[in-house]
């Protein structure tokens, strides 16, 4: 038992606790082309929305409801069946809408190339068969990109975010950008997004690129911005765990960590805007799509936040999906390591994927506490949050973690702002190509350290990052804090997002949940806790319930909540097939000891008839009349010393005909 519980919970607010590249043509001195390609055809049914846990982030924060998400793309078409008529409000989805590309000025905003009714389609999607997340949010139109998918001058752009801002959009998308060999985050759109975002608060979530292959392989203006939610593009490979080789990567010109993050970006199925003589959804791939599935997420949080009375700031935005997103590989298969010199480390984010792959469950546990305030050097506050406050006069603030166990790892991400400055030229009293956007060349510079016993351990201090990231894990056991240093001699705002964990069901700590883990909470002493919560204390009810067949016990919670499958997923690969059918062969003769096995298909730690017929009624086979002596020749199979597994198969394939030929019910296997 711990004294206190360093672990992801599931808590309620307020308690304590598609790619084919596009030439740019030049047709001035900026020029502007958007990150994606051409349509294909084939398509499947929202992998990209399970693979980031969205569908049940709908859930947890919400659908967007009475949120803005501007598409400042190549027009939307609200005609769409699947985009078009009102919101749970009985309003229209479509809010506003305006053509900026003055080359097309009888355009009112139709999409007449298709992106970005695509990446709207990506955001709210309303299709039940194709679950996108923010399908009941509001959207408005800025067309900026022609029939080409480009723009031909920035102020295209800068004039769609302006009327974007004015019509009150909470998140502003921008799948597109431009090819500039410096991604310093200088540029007037640069400068714009990064205004936009300090001065107005809005959340800006912009596409990184597809130039991974080419010969500028950095992200792209003005996803180089500073204060914006850059996006890398998470190929098919491996379940959506790993980077696309085309995705544009870091650092930039100016030795910045982009993109910020990854989201799914490759074969997404979303909204064709030529419905009325093909199918109403098409595949396409590219950054551009990698974007809006992180606004759609955004979306929820936003409206989870205003539920709840939680700030939506920007800072807080991005440091709290930053935090809780979850790491994959690199472009080239390898697995991104954070990598430390002494206690330093100088480059928190990776160059492929930022802090990884956003996920909407772990981004719900990492909001939900609420805004946790440091309280000073020796004050306990809860392992997993976040915090929106100040810090100046070159000092620091402490976030103590308290007593973390061998093996932990912490994980903690801090943003602040670029100070761009915004001149109403034309004082019109909107943001648009006549404004100017100063900053005064110089930002702040924080440090993210942590502590252990009252020594640094580590420590995040790069100079030219506007984001310092720790992720640490196998941490020696000790007492933690978390401490936001500055350099600075002026009030510096920033948010600080924190997990202080042990894997929730990792009690081998092996950092992996498996059937050994269940193994050890079935052994586990149960009972009441009266002064504490204990390791095994899953759901955080201080009580040790171990009894599967107990709804709402801690192992229901194991195998329900965490590993998300059913008792008959005995592998814990969270299908239901024949090799967990192996698995009751292998272990049948093992009956009788108490512990998790993996033919324990009801979660009783014994292996008996009982796990025959829950495996039998999760694939849907009638079992009302059944008993041992049916099965005497299986049961025979069964009990014997492992045979080879030729012998094996043969022998399963009979138990399953024989459940068959008694079966009065018949359908697949969950898969």
């Amino acid at each position: 038992m711990v004294t206190r519980e360093h672990m992801r919970m599931s808590k309620t607010p307020g308690s304590r606790d598609r790619l084919r590249l596009i030439s740019p043509t030049l047709r001035s001195a900026v020029v502007g082309v958007v990150l994606l390609g051409v349509a294909a055809t084939s398509y499947g049914a929202g992998p990209d929305v399970v693979r980031i846990r969205g569908d049940q982030a709908k859930t947890l924060l919400g659908d967007g409801t009475n949120v803005i998400v501007a598409v400042v793309d190549s027009g939307v078409d609200d005609t769409h069946p699947q985009l078009s008529g009102l919101d749970s409000l009985g309003r229209p989805r479509m809010l506003a809408e305006a053509n900026f590309v003055t080359t097309e000025p009888a355009n009112t905003g139709d999409d007449t190339h298709g992106h970005g009714t695509a990446v709207m389609g990506v955001i709210g999607l309303r299709d039940s068969s194709n679950v996108t997340i923010g399908t009941d949010t509001r959207f408005i139109n800025a067309r900026v990109l022609d029939s080409s998918n480009s723009f031909n001058t920035q102020d295209w752009v800068i004039d769609g975010a302006g009327f974007s801002v004015a019509q009150g959009a909470d998140v502003i998308n921008m799948s597109l950008g431009y090819f500039n060999s410096d991604t310093s985050g200088r540029s007037t759109l640069s400068m714009m997004a990064d205004s936009i975002a300090f001065n107005r608060r809005k959340s800006i979530v912009i596409s990184a690129g597809n130039a991974g292959n080419s010969g500028n392989v950095r992200p792209q203006g003005p996803g180089d911005a500073f204060n914006v939610i850059s996006l890398g593009n998470v190929s098919t490979t491996n379940n959506y765990g790993r980077i696309n080789s085309s995705s544009s990567y870091g650092p930039t010109t100016d030795g910045r960590s982009k993109p910020d993050l990854a989201a799914p970006g490759t074969n997404i199925l979303t909204a064709n805007a030529f419905w009325e003589s093909g199918s109403t959804q098409n595949s396409w791939t590219g950054t551009s799509f990698a974007a809006p599935n992180t606004s759609g997420l955004i979306a929820g949080q936003i409206e989870a936040g205003r539920r709840w009375g939680y700030s939506i700031d920007p800072l807080v935005i991005k440091s709290t999906i930053q935090n809780s997103a979850a790491r994959v590989n690199r472009r080239d298969g390898s697995a991104w390591a954070q990598s430390v010199s002494g206690l330093n480390v100088f480059t928190g984010l990776d160059r492929d994927s930022g802090t990884g792959i956003i996920d909407g469950v772990d981004l719900y546990e990492q909001y939900v506490p609420g805004d946790i305030n440091a309280l000073g050097p020796n004050t306990l506050i809860d392992p997993t949050g976040w915090d929106l406050s100040t810090v100046t006069n070159a000092s620091s603030r402490s976030y103590f973690l308290g007593q973390l166990p061998q093996g932990a790892s912490v994980t903690a991400t801090l943003n602040w702002y670029r100070k761009v400055g915004y001149n109403d030229v034309n004082n019109n009293g909107v943001i648009d190509a006549a404004d100017n956007f100063p900053f005064s060349g110089s930002i702040a510079n924080l440090d993210l350290e942590l502590v252990l016993n009252g020594g640094v351990y580590a420590r995040s201090i790069s100079n030219v990052n506007s984001t310092e990231h720790l992720r640490l894990s196998g941490l020696p056991a000790g007492a933690y804090t978390l401490v936001v240093r500055s350099a600075s001699s002026v009030v510096e705002e920033y948010a600080l997002a924190w997990d202080a964990t042990v894997l929730t069901g990792d009690f081998t700590g092996d950092a992996l949940r498996t059937p050994s883990d269940i193994e050890l909470l079935l052994r586990a002493t149960p009972g009441t806790l009266p002064t504490g919560r204990a390791l095994f204390d899953l759901n955080d009810d201080y009580v040790v319930n171990r009894s599967p067949d107990v709804s709402g016990s801690d192992a229901d919670f194991w195998v329900r909540s965490l590993m998300q499958t059913q008792y008959g997923d005995t592998n814990l690969d969270r299908r239901i097939d024949f090799l967990d059918l192996l698995a009751l062969a292998r272990n049948y003769s093992m009956a009788g000891d108490k512990t998790w096995l993996e033919g324990s298909f009801n979660g009783d730690g014994v292996v008996g008839f009982a796990d025959l017929l829950t495996m039998a009624r999760n694939y849907g086979f009638g079992t009302s009349n059944l008993s041992p002596a049916d099965f005497e020749s299986d049961w025979t199979l069964a009990r014997a010393t492992v045979p080879e597994p030729g012998t094996l198969l043969v022998g399963m394939a009979g138990l399953a005909m024989s459940l068959r030929r008694r079966s009065s019910t018949r359908r697949r296997p969950n898969a």
